[in-house]
């Protein structure tokens, strides 16, 4: 009897409907793992995306905007490439979006398309973009959903397999001061999967099931500003998440597993320099730190 829970994968016996990971064998949470990973690094990219990648592409300063609503002077569509790079991920991503002035509101939004590559996994993203600069309050929004697809081929024990979620990040700036400015921010991410099952290595079912993860954080940020030809800032951030609702993802041997070790906090900190230069380029360089660093480079255009 002992030997053949072994060869199923189980270390000793779980007799609730529950099922603790580490009762399972090392081979058998392999899946576990680095599912796990995949989606601690998809929080991580959107809460990075929405905090310090995307920003309102026509940085203007109280009544520069209704200066420009008056001379009609709006760059109207913008165009970004971004790219980064941290430990076993390569991100890029090239998102298209208009700018409009709504109720005194300067709003861009359109949508990116992003590939990702880890170390077992291709994802492609279809994402939407909102980005708004509400003057009258100081405040900056940024907001990306995505819908992904991912291919995981874990080759190591044969497991290939295509899987689809929902994920997605808020984060509410507010925006103090004049060249040297303090910004507080409060961020929101999500990732919600849809139920997938497959068979693993040792013919034994494997459920991911549906639901969602929800994570709520803040940061601040501490930047410079200079204006003359061309706009250059300079600053620090630092930002904190922890997932606040989890969902029990996974079923084995028709039981929920419990205990995994995914991780629930992030703690990241960046320096970052933006250039904008004639209202039209924009270059910006991030290199941030969770865990492992992560190096951020990206050109925009507007027009």
């Amino acid at each position: 009897m002992l030997c053949l829970l072994t060869c199923f994968g189980l270390s000793n016996i779980s007799l609730a409907n529950k099922i603790d990971y580490f009762s399972l064998k090392e081979y058998k949470r392999y899946f576990f793992d680095e599912y796990n990973k995949y989606r601690y690094s998809t929080v991580e990219n959107n809460i990075l995306e929405s905090f310090n990648i995307l920003k309102v592409s026509n940085e203007k300063k109280q009544g520069e905007i209704f200066l420009d609503v008056l001379e009609n002077d709006v760059k109207s569509w913008n165009m970004e490439y971004v790219f980064y790079v941290k430990k076993n991920s390569i991100n890029n991503f090239l998102s298209i979006y208009r700018t409009d002035i709504l109720n005194e509101v300067l709003v861009d939004y359109g949508f990116k398309l992003k590939h990702s590559k880890y170390m077992y996994l291709n994802e492609v993203d279809l994402g939407l973009v909102l980005k708004s600069k509400i003057n009258e309050y100081y405040l900056n929004l940024n907001a990306v959903h995505n819908f992904s697809y991912n291919f995981f081929d874990f080759k190591k024990y044969n497991i290939k397999k295509e899987m689809y979620n929902i994920n997605g990040a808020v984060n509410l700036e507010a925006n103090i001061g004049n060249n040297f400015k303090i910004l507080p921010s409060i961020n929101l991410a999500y990732i919600y999967d849809f139920s997938h099952d497959f068979i693993d290595q040792n013919k034994s079912l494997i459920k991911v099931k549906k639901g969602f993860d929800i994570s709520l954080g803040a940061g601040i940020k501490l930047e410079y500003e200079y204006i003359k030809d061309f706009k250059l800032k300079i600053g620090s951030s630092y930002i904190f998440s922890k997932i606040i609702f989890k969902k029990d993802k996974y079923e084995i041997f028709k039981k929920n597993l419990v205990n995994d070790i995914s991780q629930n906090q992030i703690h990241m900190v960046s320096i970052y320099l933006n250039a904008n230069i004639k209202d039209i380029h924009n270059i910006k360089a991030i290199l941030s730190y969770n865990k492992s660093p992560i190096l951020t480079l990206s050109y925009g255009i507007n027009w």
